[in-house]
């Protein structure tokens, strides 16, 4: 592999990470709203964080995406057997 498929693939995963970060904190915040049901005003407070998180996992997503671009485009997807099978 080039390097430069190398460094996007070092992008790629700093760009999983983040994403799998911003998951983790949107099910903490769908937790926070559903403890919080019973008191309407922690009940938006904890929506309001839930929104961020969805906002915040959104732009990981799109990061993500571009990353996985620019590797495939960098030949990082022809040196990945899984991505060869068609799996993504």
């Amino acid at each position: 592999m080039s390097a430069w498929a190398e460094r996007m693939g070092a992008d790629l995963r700093v760009a999983l990470e983040r994403e799998a970060r911003a998951a983790g904190a949107l099910a903490a915040a769908l937790e926070a709203a559903r403890s919080a049901v019973a008191d309407p005003r922690r009940l938006d407070e904890a929506l309001a964080g839930a929104r961020d998180a969805v906002q915040a996992l959104h732009r990981a997503s799109a990061l993500r995406e571009a990353a996985a671009g620019r590797w495939a485009r960098a030949g990082g997807a022809a040196d990945d057997p899984a991505l060869r099978r068609g799996w993504k």
